[in-house]
C-alpha cells in the first residue's frame, strides 16, 4: 500500500512538473517586400529602388529576437562619393490599413558602431578582472608560503594552529581569485569571437566611391504588433521608401 501510494506521489509530481515547465513555442515570422520588383537570391526575395545614382537592394534575413535583420546591399552610381550610414535607416510599424501603429515611433536602426564600442568595454572590463584576480591569487600564495615557513619554526601548538588557518584562508583566497581570473579570460575569447562575428555580418559606416558597392547586415527592433513595416533609407536630403509586410506562422499547424 505504502509503495503504490509512494508511485501516484512521484507520478503526480511528475505531472506538476510538466505542467509548470511548459513552454509554448514563439511564432515563427517572415517579411515579404510589397512590391512587384523584386528577385530571388538563395532563398531571399529582394527588392531594389534607387534615388540619385544609389542603388539600394534590401531583403529580409531573419528574426533574431528581439532584431529584424535585414540583408542591404548599398551601391554608388553615382559621380560622387556616398556616405553609407546604417545607424540613420528608421522604420514605422504599421497597422493593416497601413496606418502608423498608436504607439509607434520613428525608430532608428541599431548603431553597429555602439554595438562594437559596448563589446570594447566588456572586453576591456573582462581583461582588468583577470588580471586582478591574478594579482590577488599571486598575493594570497605568498601569504601561505610565508605562513607556512613561520610554522615551521616553531613549536607553539596555539601560534601553529593560527598559522595553519591563515594558510588556509590564503589558499581558499587564491583559488576564488584564479577562478575568477579564469572565468574572465575565458569570457573576454567568448566576447572577442562574439565582436567578430558582428563586424562581418555588421552593415558598417562607410565612405563609398562612385562605382563601389558594400553589403552587410541591418537591425532593427521587432514589432509582434506590426502588419507593416516602412523602412526609410536616408539619401542626402532625400529618403528611399521601402514597405515591408510581416506574416506570422504558428509552429504547431
Amino acid at each position: 500500500m505504502k509503495k503504490r501510494r509512494t508511485i501516484r506521489i512521484v507520478y503526480s509530481l511528475i505531472l506538476l512538473l510538466g505542467v509548470t515547465s511548459c513552454y509554448s513555442p514563439k511564432e515563427v515570422v517572415r517579411l515579404n517586400p510589397e512590391s512587384s520588383k523584386t528577385k530571388w537570391f538563395y532563398g531571399k526575395e529582394f527588392v531594389k529602388d534607387s534615388l540619385d545614382g544609389i542603388i539600394v537592394s534590401i531583403a529580409f534575413d531573419k528574426l533574431t529576437r528581439p532584431n529584424l535583420i535585414f540583408d542591404v546591399e548599398v551601391t554608388n552610381q553615382s559621380n560622387m562619393p556616398y556616405l553609407v550610414e546604417p545607424n540613420q535607416i528608421y522604420y514605422l510599424a504599421l497597422d493593416q490599413n497601413l496606418n502608423p501603429l498608436q504607439d509607434s515611433l520613428r525608430t532608428y536602426a541599431l548603431d553597429p558602431e555602439l554595438k562594437l564600442l559596448e563589446y570594447d568595454k566588456r572586453i576591456s572590463l573582462n581583461e582588468a578582472r583577470q588580471k586582478n584576480g591574478a594579482i590577488i591569487g599571486a598575493a594570497a600564495a605568498g601569504v601561505a608560503i610565508a605562513t607556512a615557513i613561520a610554522a615551521s619554526s616553531t613549536n607553539d601548538e596555539h601560534k601553529q594552529n593560527r598559522r595553519a588557518t591563515t594558510s588556509f584562508t590564503s589558499a581558499v583566497i587564491s583559488d576564488a581569485a584564479s577562478t575568477t581570473s579564469d572565468v574572465a579570460r575565458w569570457q573576454t575569447y567568448s566576447l572577442a569571437d562574439e565582436k567578430a562575428e558582428w563586424e562581418k555580418s555588421f552593415l558598417q559606416k562607410t565612405t563609398l566611391d562612385p562605382g563601389c558597392s558594400i553589403r552587410g547586415k541591418v537591425f532593427i527592433n521587432y514589432d509582434s504588433k506590426a502588419y507593416f513595416y516602412k523602412l526609410f533609407i536616408p539619401i542626402d536630403n532625400q529618403e528611399l521608401q521601402l514597405l515591408f509586410k510581416q506574416r506570422k506562422y504558428d509552429p504547431k499547424n
